[in-house]
């Protein structure tokens, strides 16, 4: 992953994940349904590694489009948070939509594993 840009999607699991390596933005969209075993799951965990492991000032998780993700999705997106607290150099911001009920419930939970946790929720 050396480009300024990279991006993987499976169509089957009606997903796509897009990293900007200048920008330090991971954008995740569509629907997620992530079970342990698939690739999907093992991709998601990769590319976070890689950011995490570049230890960038600051990274924008942008989920604005990512309309479903169930539970296992939701806490490999805490494991993100915890990796970058614990580097302690990352700051970590959360780009949502108002519009997805599950993000607006869940997401600001991770302010608890995270407290400089920033939040940007956009309007339809």
């Amino acid at each position: 992953m050396n480009n300024s840009s990279e991006s993987a999607n499976d169509k089957s699991l009606n997903y796509s994940i897009h990293y900007d390596c200048e920008a330090e933005i991971i954008s995740l969209s569509g629907k997620l349904h992530l079970i342990q075993r698939e690739k999907a799951f093992h991709e998601i965990l990769s590319w976070f590694d890689l950011v995490i492991n570049k230890e960038p000032p600051r990274v924008l998780l942008d989920v604005s489009n990512l309309y479903y993700l169930n539970s296992l999705g939701i806490s490999i997106v805490a494991k993100f948070v915890i990796r970058a607290r614990d580097k302690k150099s990352i700051h970590v911001v959360v780009k949502a939509s108002k519009q997805i009920t599950w993000q607006t419930k869940s997401l600001v939970n991770l302010k608890r594993i995270m407290p400089s946790l920033e939040f940007i929720f956009s309007d339809p």
